[in-house]
């Protein structure tokens, strides 16, 4: 999946970055395009000269410094920078080992970018290529010129170099980029808490916040498909057409879609989802507790305590980064990495909160894995992770929620929660012999391998 999102972009080719083909290309000269603040043209490669060196990665830099796009090699402009003959460039696997080479021995920092080949007709070695790079958070990005770096950026279709109180600024936004971020997360989590029903049960709650924003126009058309799509539908991603709850309502809210089931009151009673125009959102599920019979008898405690189940843990936390991972990339058109959070809200009145499970040797009530506080238990996991990878459910989905678990299970006082693995796998054993074939199915489905190990 390329970095790059660009609604401006993936409507002049009629197709997404990654889905070029020559005909996308070709139709850059019938339609007369001309380069813009996001499209280069270059009729041929860049040369091994310092000054094409230096051209290749000012070019990349520049993009990243402004709003991101793409470079087309092998389409010739006129005079009045229109696109008016494709007639492509050699293709090669060196020659984009040496473009990448370039890029990150010439850029400091190295901006994310992509490089995209693209076969001619009936011609597998001469084609295109479109180095597609997204606009960085992470701006400016320097480029080595004479010992030193200078910073470019995209000035309608040239390339310019900024000035000191410009190269300034962008360090200031770059630093209150990351604060804004932070802010972001806890406005979109804490509206998110607000809208569930935690009075007599515990909830999980993935907030995700993206670093380059999108932009999702919440307008009737929209809605009316968001609404076709969620209500009736699985709220999780392993019971999908299993059984289980779905989505029963759906609304507008500022600047956001959201669902959830829930009964005549406004909060949410099963699942909720928050989907934001900006590409941020907040995924919620409702956690299964199991009874423990050892403290029903001993009366009052009894509400006092909650074992909460750890596999209903982790099915939320991969259904939550899964989802919103989704809407980032695809509604919103949201890109680069993004702030994930995992967060347990125990229900009202808890103060003894475990994390148990019950399998293995027809345990009727459970048995628990480590307990912790209400406050200890509220305390979030939290990761950075570039949104693609984790927009498709796989291996590195996996990885993810493997991360975001244990740093849950460790407020409980234990390293690793077992389920899943940090290199990307589901272990088995780990699963009521009831759940297994779903969580099988879907593994095997997405290309994510199961295995026996257990912890020790």
């Amino acid at each position: 999946m390329v970095a790059l999102r660009s609604r401006r972009l993936e409507t002049l080719f009629g197709v997404t970055l990654d889905a070029l083909a020559s005909e996308q290309i070709q139709s850059l000269v019938t339609n007369e395009v001309a380069e813009e603040f996001d499209l280069d043209f270059k009729r041929e490669l860049y040369g091994n000269k310092d000054a094409d060196r230096k051209a290749l990665a000012g070019d990349v830099a520049a993009l990243a410094n402004t709003a991101g796009g793409v470079i087309i090699l092998g389409v010739e402009e006129n005079d009045q920078a229109v696109a008016v003959r494709a007639d492509g460039v050699d293709l090669s696997d060196a020659e984009e080992r040496r473009m990448r080479q370039i890029i990150a021995s010439s850029t400091a920092p190295v901006p994310t970018f992509d490089i995209i080949k693209v076969p001619g007709e009936g011609v597998s070695s001469r084609g295109f290529y479109a180095i597609a790079v997204p606009r960085s958070i992470r701006a400016p990005h320097g480029v080595i010129v004479n010992d030193g770096y200078r910073f470019p950026k995209r000035n309608g279709s040239t390339t310019r170099y900024i000035s000191e109180s410009e190269i300034a600024d962008a360090y200031r936004d770059r630093f209150n980029g990351t604060e804004q971020q932070t802010r972001r997360i806890e406005q979109v989590e804490s509206e998110a808490l607000a809208r569930l029903d935690i009075g007599a049960h515990a909830w999980l709650t993935v907030t995700l916040v993206p670093e380059l924003v999108g932009s999702m126009d919440v307008a009737h058309a929209a809605y009316k498909d968001f609404e076709s799509s969620m209500l009736g539908s699985a709220t999780n991603d392993i019971l999908r057409g299993h059984g289980g709850s779905t989505f029963q309502r759906a609304r507008v809210g500022r600047r956001r879609l959201i669902a959830d089931c829930g009964r005549s009151n406004a909060l949410a009673t099963y699942a909720s989802a928050e989907y934001h125009s900006d590409g941020a959102g907040a995924y919620s599920l409702r956690i299964g507790a199991l009874s423990d019979g050892r403290r029903m008898m001993q009366g009052d405690d009894a509400a006092e305590r909650q074992v909460l189940d750890d596999e209903s843990i982790v099915i939320a936390v991969l259904t939550g980064v899964h989802r919103l991972a989704m809407h980032a990339r695809d509604r919103a058109a949201a890109g680069g990495n993004a702030i994930i959070r995992a967060r347990l809200s125990p229900k009202l009145g808890s103060t003894d909160i475990h994390i148990g499970y019950a399998r293995g040797d027809g345990l009727a009530f459970g048995e628990t894995w480590g307990s912790s506080s209400t406050e200890e238990a509220k305390s979030p996991a939290e990761t950075v992770v570039d949104i693609d990878q984790v927009a498709d459910a796989g291996p590195s989905l996996i990885a993810v929620a493997s991360h975001l678990i244990s740093e849950l299970g460790q407020n409980f006082g234990f390293a690793e929660m077992a389920q899943l693995t940090p290199s990307g796998q589901i272990r088995r054993q780990y699963w009521i012999p009831q759940m297994l074939p779903l969580i099988e199915q879907w593994a095997q489905s997405n290309g994510i391998e199961l295995i026996d190990e257990t912890l020790g």
